[in-house]
């Protein structure tokens, strides 16, 4: 089973997976909250 999951991701295959888009999402949203905290503490 592992075997066909590296063989599906060749670096022909173009696209991202869905646990790399759940990863970017989470790392955005972290980073959003760590500025919107920030520019409260400005003001």
């Amino acid at each position: 089973m592992l075997k066909n999951l590296r063989e599906r991701r060749g670096r022909g295959e173009g696209g991202f997976t869905l646990i790399e888009l759940l990863l970017v999402i989470i790392i955005l949203g972290i980073l959003a909250g760590i500025v919107v905290f920030s520019v409260r503490g400005v003001t």
